[in-house]
């Protein structure tokens, strides 16, 4: 049976990794309204004004509630080496980003049809979840080190 822990290299790469990735997401998150300002218009589009709200307040819980899932489902899965843990990790980061990001998304679009700023909190929540998750050495370990009782 192979070793739990990952070698230092490897762990060191996923966090290079997935903080460039993560950088990318929380960017393009705030980037995208540049366009939506310059493009926004004044459509009574209440529902979707509700949707955007709404999903940019859902998307990062979902998304943070994935990472989170995807390390309990590592606990239990003793036989997984250090490298398939980090990669684990990798790939639980790289879902909970894309899933917040769409919600960040959708609000962009929402504000540049609407012009209501309150449409916008999925841009602020999605960069609020990658701060949460912000990829680091001890997050890596905290990650692939199995939890208590598993």
């Amino acid at each position: 049976m192979s070793s739990a822990a990952p070698g230092p290299e490897v762990a060191e790469r996923a966090v290079r990794t997935t903080q460039v990735m993560g950088l990318g997401m929380m960017l393009a998150g705030l980037a995208m309204v540049i366009p939506a300002w310059f493009l926004r218009m004044e459509m009574g589009l209440r529902p979707l004004q509700i949707a955007a709200a709404a999903l940019g307040l859902i998307a990062p819980a979902a998304g943070y509630h994935l990472f989170m899932a995807q390390k309990k489902k590592l606990d239990a899965e003793a036989e997984l080496d250090g490298d398939g843990r980090v990669a684990r990790f990798v790939q639980a980061f790289t879902l909970a980003g894309a899933l917040s990001e769409g919600g960040a998304l959708l609000a962009c679009v929402a504000f540049a049809l609407t012009s209501q700023p309150l449409t916008l909190i999925g841009v602020a929540t999605h960069v609020l979840i990658m701060g949460a998750l912000w990829p680091s050495a001890e997050r890596v370990q905290w990650f692939v080190e199995p939890g208590p009782g598993a």
